[in-house]
């Protein structure tokens, strides 16, 4: 996957190593009750953590003479262990910085998310701007769009890991996990488990339906669920049953 570069040097400052990435993302935040449920991101799912701008530790140092400024080895380094963990991601995966920019994504965030590349002419992304086209197209539910866009902005300022699912208009489930990093800023992955859902609702379903078998429930009655139930799996799917 191609490497988003425009922000090389604000990633710096941020200080983004492997193992921070590594912590995330090999499942050290797990979905439980230990968890936020009321965490946010782009897609109104993680929190941010305030911090400086200039991380501990990053920069770059320049020279006496006005040659361009040498980057030091480690830095160097946590770059190239940060783009190879981002490119090789099983998923979707952003990196949003102090000022709530996303500044470092994958080809498949914009793929899963349904994020058109307008978004982001300048390079990066501002999460406000992102929430805000994500409410504009009904992704947070009913109601005003800017207070949706004002309630997830607000609640960025609640320092967090989380692990939350959410279920988009499509019927397109996701797996959101959020890890603040400590100097500020954080990191989202995404993950499609619509399949893993599917296969759970299909299950509730039968047994439901099986119980109203063994009850003799009538057939229209046992018809209306499995239609119902089928629409609710896949909202895009309309039913119809003509008894004849």
């Amino acid at each position: 996957m191609p490497w988003h570069k425009s922000h090389c040097r604000k990633m710096h400052d941020d200080c983004i190593n492997g193992a921070i990435l590594a912590r995330v993302y090999m499942g050290s935040t797990t979905c439980g009750g230990s968890m936020q449920k009321n965490p946010i991101s782009v897609d109104g799912a993680v929190p941010v953590a305030p911090a400086p701008t200039q991380a501990r530790g990053a920069g770059t140092v320049g020279s006496a003479d006005g040659q361009a400024p040498h980057v030091p080895d480690s830095l160097v380094r946590q770059r190239d262990v940060m783009k190879t963990i981002i490119d090789n991601f099983p998923g979707a995966i952003s990196l949003c910085d102090t000022e709530l920019r996303l500044t470092a994504h994958n080809d498949q965030f914009m793929t899963l998310l349904d994020f058109p590349p307008e978004l982001f002419a300048k390079g990066w992304a501002h999460l406000q701007d992102l929430a805000r086209f994500n409410a504009q197209r009904g992704e947070y539910g009913p109601g005003d769009p800017e207070q949706h866009v004002h309630a997830i902005v607000e609640r960025t300022t609640n320092v967090q890991a989380h692990c939350m699912e959410r279920q988009r208009p499509n019927g397109q489930w996701l797996e959101i996990r959020g890890m603040p990093i400590p100097s500020g800023g954080f990191v989202t992955s995404y993950m499609d488990i619509t399949a893993r859902k599917q296969a759970q609702q299909y299950e509730q379903l039968r047994s439901e339906v099986l119980e109203m078998l063994a009850h003799g429930d009538p057939l229209s009655a046992i018809l209306g669920v499995m239609v119902r139930g089928i629409e609710r799996i896949h909202p895009r799917m309309l039913c119809g049953v003509r008894l004849i």
